[in-house]
């Protein structure tokens, strides 16, 4: 099995990818790297992220001066091959949290080493805000998303959709879930039912802490919805105050979570 260590070490400092075949993985987080930002940073580099100024298609978006950057640090800005780095179609992102800033190493930090041609991007340099485009590459490169939620367009007869969540082979309960979120959506002005059908099995707890699904069948999207795991729930039926339900599947559970629902709009 190989498991990361964070220490505190000397500097940010992450290999690229996985090193070692079994144990630990070494992640130093020194004097001055204790934001979230530079965890993340660093996070990305073990999961597999290069910087973003060493993409292969950098020149077309920042300049870099080396001749106004500190000594030392040219390999953090050589661009990587095309074959080596894969960006899944999306188009550089000033704002990625494995960017480093316009002044990060500049000999004098009030002239910049890196501009984005772009100009108005040049202060978002060296962000420690993690993108979307960050959390959406990091899906797309370990398929987080493959198979898991999608738009259901509701319609006047019923319809069924079903939902497998299995345990990942976890040995325990998980402190995290898998989950999947989907919207059933209904023309405008049209109103959606929901039923249950079937609901992931021995999940029946205070909370449906474990395994189930939450359906949110109010006007609010933003508030809980109701949550059910119950055999006993099965065949209750919703109506909701709008044409959009999002339905939330999850489980953290050593084994499979079946939910099945039916639905149409009314």
């Amino acid at each position: 099995m190989c498991f990361l260590v964070v220490y505190h070490g000397d500097g940010c400092v992450s290999n690229v990818g996985k090193v070692v075949k079994a144990g630990p993985q070494l992640l130093s987080l020194g004097d001055g790297c204790g934001t979230i930002g530079h965890a993340a940073h660093e996070i990305g580099h073990t999961l597999g992220f290069f910087h973003t100024q060493a993409r292969y298609d950098r020149d077309q978006f920042i300049t870099v001066y080396k001749d106004l950057m500190q000594s030392g640090w040219d390999d953090q800005f050589t661009p990587q091959t095309k074959e080596a780095n894969n960006n899944y179609d999306l188009t550089y992102d000033y704002g990625s949290v494995m960017h480093y800033g316009s002044r990060s190493l500049s000999k004098d930090k009030k002239r910049p080493a890196v501009v984005a041609k772009d100009g108005n991007y040049t202060k978002t340099l060296g962000s420690d805000i993690i993108a979307f485009y960050d959390l959406l590459m990091m899906n797309m490169l370990y398929k987080c998303t493959d198979g898991c939620g999608r738009v259901l367009e509701a319609k006047g007869d019923w319809q069924e959709f079903e939902d497998n969540l299995d345990g990942r082979g976890a040995n325990t309960e998980r402190d995290g879930y898998k989950r999947c979120n989907y919207w059933i959506k209904a023309p405008p002005g049209k109103e959606i039912e929901v039923k249950i059908v079937k609901l992931p099995e021995n999940a029946d707890v205070d909370g449906c802490k474990h395994a189930g699904v939450e359906i949110k069948a109010h006007s609010d999207p933003r508030r809980t919805g109701y949550r059910f795991c119950s055999e006993e729930d099965i065949n209750v039926t919703l109506t909701s105050n709008a044409s959009i339900v999002p339905v939330i599947t999850y489980n953290r559970e050593d084994r499979i979570a079946l939910t099945k629902l039916a639905y149409h709009y009314v």
